[in-house]
C-alpha cells in the first residue's frame, strides 16, 4: 500500500513537471517562431523598402539569372548604372529584384540583389536619337560572354549569354547596338560572327543638303534689307515644312559619322546659321519646332550662352577673322593668307570659347589649301563652305570633310525651292 501511495505521490509531482515543461517548451517555441516571424517580416520590409521602379547601382555588382529556383551569377553591371525594376516579378523573400529593362521572356530574366542598389526619384532619360538611324543589314553574334560600353568607352554590362543584335553604328573597332533602350557598343574581341541579315526596310540617304541661313529677324521690330535676311515668318515656314514631312535634322557629329560611313540616315537636312547677328531669333524658332541646328559664331562679337540649347549647337566662324579685305582675293577672309601664328591664335581663342569645338565655317565661304592646313593643325575635323564646294552640292559618304557644300538660303528661297534642295 505504502508503495502505491509513494508511486501516486511521484506521479502527482512528475506529471505537473512534465506538463509545465511541455507548456514551457510550447511557449518558448511559440515565442521563437514569433521572433523569427518578426525578424523575417522586418527583413521583407527592409527589402520592400529598397524597391523602387527606378534605381541606380551602388557598386560594380553581379547580375543573376534564376535556374531551378537558384540564383546564378550571369554577368556584371557597373556602378551608377540606371535600371528599371519589375515590382510584380521580383522575389522579395530572397531579396532579388527583376530588372525590367534587361529581361526578355523569350530569353532570360536578369535580377539584382537588393543591397546593391539605391532609389532615385525620377526616371533617367537616355538619348533616343539613334532610333532615327537606318540600321545596317547585318547582325552581330556575340561570344558567350561579352561586354557593352557607352560612347565614352565606359564599361556598362557584362553578360554571360550569347546574343544576336542588329548593327546601328558601324566602326572598325566596335559596333553600336540597341540594348536596354540605349545605344551601346560591343568591341571586336567580343564578337563571334557578323552575318548579313535584313534588319530594316529603311534606306540610307545618298546625300544630305546643308542649308545656310544668316539673319532671322522679327519684321515687327527690326528691318533688314539684305538678301540673306529672313523674317521669322519665312524661317518658320521652312521649319514647318521640315517638321511636317518628318525630315531628320542631324547634329554635326551625326553628319560627320554619316560622311565617315559609321551611320546610315533617312531623308535628312542640316540647318546652319552663320555669324551671330539675330541668331537668338533663329535659335528660339529651332527650339520651338524641336529641330536641330547649328550657329557658326564669330566669338569676338557674340556670346554663345544665350543661343546654345538642347536643339542648337554652336561652333566656330573664327574669333576675329571675319573681316573683308584681310586677303587680296574675293572678300578677303583672313584664314586664306594671314600668318600661321595669327591664324592659330585666333582659332585657339574661338575653340576655347566654344567647348573645344572641331567644326568650322569659312568666312565669306572663302578657303584654299592653306586654310585647310591651318584648320587641321588647330584640331578641326570638319569645315563648311558654300555652293559647289569641291564640285559637290550635298554632303555624302566619303566627301572631303573640309569642303562641305551648303545651299545658301536667300529671302527669295521659297518652300518649294527648299523642297527641291532637300530632295531625296
Amino acid at each position: 500500500m505504502r508503495k502505491e501511495r509513494k508511486k501516486s505521490y511521484v506521479m502527482l509531482v512528475i506529471i505537473p513537471i512534465i506538463l509545465l515543461s511541455v507548456i514551457a517548451y510550447m511557449c518558448i517555441n511559440y515565442y521563437e517562431k514569433e521572433k523569427k516571424a518578426k525578424e523575417y517580416q522586418t527583413k521583407i520590409n527592409e527589402i520592400k523598402e529598397k524597391f523602387n521602379d527606378n534605381v541606380l547601382t551602388r557598386i560594380k555588382t553581379v547580375l543573376y539569372t534564376k535556374n531551378d529556383n537558384i540564383y546564378v551569377e550571369s554577368g556584371k553591371v557597373n556602378e551608377n548604372i540606371y535600371l528599371i525594376l519589375n515590382k510584380e516579378k521580383s522575389d522579395y523573400n530572397n531579396g532579388y529584384f527583376m530588372i525590367e529593362n534587361l529581361s526578355n521572356e523569350l530569353e532570360k530574366s536578369y535580377f539584382i540583389y537588393y543591397k546593391d542598389i539605391e532609389k532615385i526619384e525620377n526616371e533617367l532619360e537616355y538619348s533616343q536619337r539613334y532610333k532615327n538611324y537606318v540600321p545596317y543589314n547585318k547582325t552581330i553574334v556575340t561570344n558567350d560572354i561579352f561586354s557593352l560600353y557607352d560612347e565614352d568607352d565606359k564599361f556598362i554590362y557584362e553578360l554571360n549569354s550569347k546574343k544576336e543584335l542588329p548593327v546601328i553604328v558601324n566602326n572598325d573597332n566596335f559596333y553600336g547596338v540597341e540594348f536596354n533602350n540605349q545605344l551601346l557598343y560591343i568591341k571586336n574581341k567580343d564578337i563571334k560572327e557578323i552575318k548579313n541579315q535584313v534588319n530594316t526596310e529603311g534606306k540610307n540617304t545618298t546625300g544630305i543638303a546643308v542649308l545656310n541661313y544668316h539673319f532671322v529677324y522679327n519684321e515687327n521690330v527690326d528691318l533688314c534689307n539684305q538678301i540673306i535676311c529672313h523674317t521669322e515668318a519665312q524661317f518658320s515656314s521652312h521649319l514647318e515644312y521640315i517638321k511636317n514631312n518628318n525630315i531628320f535634322t542631324p547634329t554635326l557629329k551625326e553628319l560627320e559619322m554619316y560622311i565617315d560611313g559609321k551611320i546610315q540616315l533617312p531623308k535628312s537636312v542640316v540647318i546652319t546659321i552663320d555669324d551671330g547677328w539675330h541668331s537668338l531669333e533663329a535659335a528660339t524658332l529651332l527650339n520651338k519646332y524641336k529641330l536641330n541646328g547649328t550657329v557658326f559664331l564669330i566669338t569676338s562679337g557674340y556670346d554663345k550662352n544665350s543661343i546654345e540649347s538642347e536643339f542648337v549647337e554652336v561652333h566656330s566662324h573664327t574669333h576675329n577673322m571675319h573681316n573683308a579685305g584681310d586677303c587680296p582675293s574675293g572678300q578677303g577672309g583672313g584664314i586664306q593668307c594671314l600668318s600661321e601664328e595669327f591664324i592659330q591664335e585666333d582659332l585657339k581663342k574661338s575653340r576655347e570659347k566654344l567647348n573645344n569645338t572641331t567644326y568650322f565655317s569659312y568666312p565669306f565661304y572663302e578657303y584654299n589649301d592653306y586654310s585647310i592646313s591651318q584648320l587641321k593643325k588647330a584640331g578641326f575635323t570638319m569645315a563648311f563652305a558654300g555652293y559647289y564646294a569641291n564640285g559637290k552640292l550635298k554632303a555624302s559618304p566619303g566627301i572631303d570633310k573640309f569642303q562641305i557644300p551648303r545651299y545658301i538660303i536667300y529671302n527669295t528661297t521659297t518652300v518649294e525651292k527648299l523642297k527641291n534642295m532637300i530632295g531625296w
